[in-house]
């Protein structure tokens, strides 16, 4: 009764008056979990590791502001954050910078340009996926600034070929999916691309090598499909 007390303290403070800097690091885990929850987050964990550590948070429509991000600093083994119309307010995104596991952002049904643009002060995001919506040049310029990307999934929308000639400024980029039912020119994959599609694409946590020898045959077809 009194652990539920202290996190329905936690809660109500955290809503009502905000998180003091530096607080993160005096709330326990289950606290961290219980009010994301109440922020309306839904999180997945690690059910082998012991302590069950939160690795991955989806909202929808949610916004992260300084109280949120400070909470997701203290947790250590989050490696995705998530969301539908997921916004970030100014300045949180800086927050996460240097964040010891944090990998993979996924908008769905739009993208923060804001947000992706204070990426470079961010995190070291490995992976950025975008679902929904129309993308401008604007965007890939901006995702281009970011040299830890090594992975650009874009679905469901909307986006001219020429537009995404900013990402041959990203060295270790190494798989572009692009929209199911679209046909681009070869021109437009980064040389250091392995796998470059724009047909259905099988998901790219796969192996290097077993991508390849599943996709060797379409290598013909598939337009921006590139062997290492």
């Amino acid at each position: 009764m009194l652990r539920l007390m202290t996190i329905a303290l936690v809660v109500f403070a955290l809503g009502t008056f905000g998180l003091p800097a530096g607080a993160q690091d005096k709330i326990s885990s289950k606290e961290i979990k219980a009010a994301l929850k109440k922020a309306r987050f839904d999180i997945a964990v690690d059910e082998e590791h012991p302590d069950k550590p939160v690795i991955g948070i989806w909202g929808y429509k949610p916004t992260i502001d300084e109280k949120t991000a400070a909470l997701l600093k203290g947790l250590t083994h989050l490696e995705s954050i998530g969301g539908y119309d997921l916004k970030f307010a100014p300045g949180a995104m800086k927050l996460l910078k240097g964040h010891p596991a944090l990998e993979r952002l996924r908008f769905q049904g739009s993208t923060d340009l804001a947000a992706i643009k204070e990426l470079p002060e961010g995190p070291q995001i490995k992976e950025l996926h975008m679902g929904g919506g129309a993308f401008t040049v604007e965007h890939f310029e901006a995702i281009a600034q970011v040299p830890s990307i090594r992975t650009v999934s874009i679905y469901l929308a909307t986006i001219k070929p020429d537009d995404l000639r900013p990402l041959h400024k990203l060295k270790h980029l190494e798989v572009l999916i692009l929209p199911r039912g679209h046909r681009f020119p070869r021109r437009i994959c980064p040389a250091s691309t392995h796998w470059c599609n724009s047909n259905a694409p099988r998901r790219p946590t796969q192996s290097r090598s077993l991508r390849r020898s599943r996709n060797s045959r379409r290598s013909a077809s598939s337009p921006c499909f590139r062997k290492s």
